[in-house]
């Protein structure tokens, strides 16, 4: 059976738009297409083994982190949000591959053994969040016709 479109209106009491940058939704909602915690097709987050990361990013040393559950509370940090920042984390090639190195650069006393901007939420960490992103819908698409600061 399907709902023509007027129908669909009448049901609708509420829409609440809640609009995270980039790395906040990974962080929070990344998990959804993480092939332990989900594994929803139709949303663009995190994987196991992702072009997205093609695995991990580099540190500045090349060392290489993939994106990782992390507990919640507090970041040591804020990962950078400057241009120069952006430029790193973007790549010259846009292979997303710069958010450990642009963190090192600006706090490079930071020992973490996770970097922060590699960390992500799992769906027992942040209930509220995930109950709504279970049974609403949810938007991933980021797009910015200039990449600066948030």
């Amino acid at each position: 059976m399907s709902l023509d479109l007027a129908t669909l209106r009448e049901k609708i009491d509420t829409i609440a738009i809640v609009m995270l940058e980039n790395r906040s939704f990974d962080h929070l909602l990344g998990y959804l297409s993480h092939e332990d915690f989900g594994k929803r097709p139709e949303v663009d987050g995190l994987h196991q083994n992702s072009s997205n990361f093609e695995w991990g990013n580099p540190d500045l040393s090349g060392h290489e982190y993939p994106p990782t559950p992390m507990l919640d509370g507090w970041l040591p940090n804020d990962p950078p949000h400057g241009r120069k920042s952006i430029r790193t984390e973007i790549g010259a090639n846009r292979s997303m591959l710069g958010f450990v190195q642009a963190y090192q650069q600006r706090f490079p006393r930071d020992q973490s053994r996770l970097p922060p901007p590699m960390g992500f939420l799992r769906p027992r960490d942040v209930p509220v969040t995930a109950a709504l992103a279970e049974h609403y819908c949810v938007c991933d698409r980021w797009f910015s016709s200039l990449p600066a600061d948030t």
